[in-house]
């Protein structure tokens, strides 16, 4: 007969270090390339450059938020910090969406001013400073090339289509310098401002959602509930809750009723088989209760099934 709100805790499955290198590198190509092509923009009176270099910001921001989530896997908890420090890179995070936003706005009314009084701006200059930002960007994927972590995965992706919209640069820088119509530099900016928008505006809602406690938007609650309930053993499951302890681990607590008969060494093997199905769905850190079966929800409005 299993113990009543007997407790079992997992250990924290922390980000691989495997993809460490790749992250810091790509993190120094990407800054010294940012520092260059604000320089140039700044240099050459380019808002096409100052907004590309805007977004590459966001690369930046992502690849560091991805190396401080491993540095910070290496810090044991303490008595003050019994979870560690990954909420850190959640307030990061935040912090990098309204840094993004702010971005935006200065972009936006560069653009207004350059529409009302355009200036000119040398087309081939732009071309090969965003040309640059390809090979930076392209090279910055390749580091992540191979890597089958989620972060890698995800940094990979966004350095590619960030060399895409280097290209799109590139391409106006061109159209400058055979036309001669500088306007085509405020629009090329709006155009990379729509873009960095959409992503600031959606990092924003996730930061904010997971600094709330909410549930992760990459787990339905469904998913947990009905892993927990498709394990030989479970009867039902209730007071189930899902939250994100950093941007990388996932955190659960749950009460779980298994069958009357079940005996301690079985529930120590149940309760080891929910952690590892759970572990599959990004569930890094369980808490489990079980009770007896035939014990009801002890709160009312709780949904027991």
């Amino acid at each position: 007969m299993p113990e009543q709100h007997a407790h079992s805790h997992n250990h924290h499955i922390h980000p691989t270090p495997k993809a460490g290198p790749a992250f810091a590198t790509g993190l120094l190509m990407n800054l010294g390339y940012l520092v260059f092509e604000a320089g140039m923009g700044f240099y050459y009176n380019s808002l096409s450059l100052l907004s590309d270099a805007g977004h590459n910001l966001s690369d930046v921001a992502s690849l560091l938020l991805s190396f401080i989530a491993i540095r910070v896997a290496a810090i044991r908890p303490s008595a003050a910090y019994s979870y560690g420090f990954g909420k850190g890179t959640i307030l990061a995070s935040l912090m990098n969406s309204l840094l993004l936003l702010g971005t935006v706005v200065f972009i936006g009314f560069e653009a207004v001013e350059r529409f009302m009084h355009p200036a000119p701006v040398p087309g081939g200059i732009i071309a090969w400073v965003a040309g640059l930002g390809i090979l930076v960007n392209a090279g910055s994927a390749w580091l992540f090339h191979g890597h089958s972590e989620l972060n890698a995965r995800g940094a990979y992706l966004h350095l590619m289509s960030d060399a895409a919209v280097s290209a799109i640069v590139v391409a106006g820088g061109i159209a400058i310098n055979m036309t001669g119509l500088s306007i085509i530099d405020p629009l090329l900016s709006v155009l990379v401002m729509g873009i960095l928008l959409k992503s600031a505006w959606g990092l924003l809602k996730e930061s904010l959602a997971m600094s709330l406690d909410a549930v992760p938007a990459t787990i339905a609650l469904d998913l947990p509930r009905e892993t927990i309930r498709n394990t030989f053993g479970v009867i039902s499951v209730h007071h189930l809750h899902v939250w994100p302890v950093s941007t990388t681990e996932t955190a659960l607590t749950a009460h779980i009723v298994v069958s009357a008969g079940i005996t301690d060494n079985n529930l120590q093997k149940l309760k080891a088989e929910i952690r590892h199905n759970l572990q599959h769905i990004g569930i890094s850190h369980a808490t489990l209760e079980t009770e007896a079966e035939g014990l009801e929800c002890a709160d009312e409005n709780e949904n027991c099934i």
